[in-house]
Order: C-alpha cells, then sequence, then structure tokens
C-alpha cells in the first residue's frame, strides 16, 4: 500500500470510529412512565424537583437526587412567581407538594446544566401549595449552602456533597 492509501485507511476509519463513538457518548437514560411524587420549589433561576414527602425530608437527599423539573405546557408554568421582592432582596420562591405521572431522563440539563436529570410531567395529578415563610427559600439550601461557589459548574451535578446544611 502506498502512504497516500494507508493515511485515506486511517481517516475513513477514525470518521467511524466518531461517527460510532459520538451517539454512545451522548446516549440518555430514561425512567419508564410512571407516578412521582415530591417537592417541587422554583427559585430564579432554578426548578428543582426531588422525590421526598416533605421539605425537611430534603436534608436526607444527595445533589444527584435533585432534578430540574420542565414545567413549561403545564399548568405549573402559570403558578410560579418569580417576582423580585425588594424585602428579601432575593427572588420570590414557590414551593409544591406534587404528583404527577411522567418520566426522569438522566443527564446535564436545567440552568447551566447544573441538574443531573429532569423530570418531565406528562399529567398532573396533584398540585398542593406550601406555605413557606417571608424570604424562606429551602432551594437556595440545595444548591448553594451544599457546595462552595467553586463547586459548582458542570461537575456541581454529580458531586456527592449532601444537605445537611438544611
Amino acid at each position: 500500500m502506498k502512504k497516500s492509501q494507508v493515511s485515506q485507511t486511517i481517516a475513513v476509519a477514525l470518521t467511524l470510529l466518531i461517527a460510532i463513538a459520538v451517539p454512545l457518548s451522548t446516549s440518555i437514560q430514561t425512567d419508564d412512565t410512571r407516578v412521582i411524587r415530591g417537592i417541587f420549589i422554583s427559585e430564579f433561576e432554578g426548578l428543582s424537583f426531588v422525590e421526598v414527602e416533605s421539605v425537611a425530608d430534603l436534608s436526607t437527599k444527595a445533589w444527584g437526587d435533585v432534578g430540574w423539573l420542565v414545567v413549561e405546557g403545564t399548568k405549573l408554568d402559570a403558578m410560579i412567581d418569580d417576582s423580585y421582592d425588594a424585602e428579601c432582596r432575593n427572588y420570590t420562591t414557590t414551593a409544591f407538594r406534587l404528583e404527577f405521572r411522567g418520566k426522569r431522563v438522566f443527564g446535564e440539563t436545567g440552568h447551566g446544566g447544573l441538574w443531573s436529570s429532569e423530570y418531565q410531567i406528562e399529567e398532573l395529578i396533584e398540585i398542593e401549595g406550601i406555605d413557606l415563610k417571608k424570604c424562606e427559600n429551602p432551594a437556595r439550601s440545595l444548591m448553594y449552602d451544599a457546595f462552595s461557589i467553586s463547586d459548582l459548574g458542570r461537575t456541581g451535578a454529580n458531586s456527592t456533597n449532601d444537605f445537611a446544611a438544611l
């Protein structure tokens, strides 16, 4: 074989290898559709959902247990109050206890890709508002108290830190 033929053969082999490897490396694991119950906390740039019974139970979960909740196209979208509250010097936090039929899809998602999974709602079954004290934001503890700012970023979603700070 001539040197140019060897180079062409290697180029074709590398192209095929990349064409096969890229889809495999970006494959996404998806749960089956099921009934899901938990707590949804909406805050500025964060739509966090955790499969727990109460806000107090959040302290038992690790960051990998928290998923981004896709609310677009559901009635939850209109129920979220994300206005700025000057007294609290922060955006309003809204919390709900939810039951829905849907699935969890694993892979970087949410604002800045910080969540390691997302929950997709197919049918809302039950929505119950959770009263929070003025300026209370349990989601802030979910994301900021459990990590130092330098820990956030693309690796933050897979951190093993927990929410014991809540």
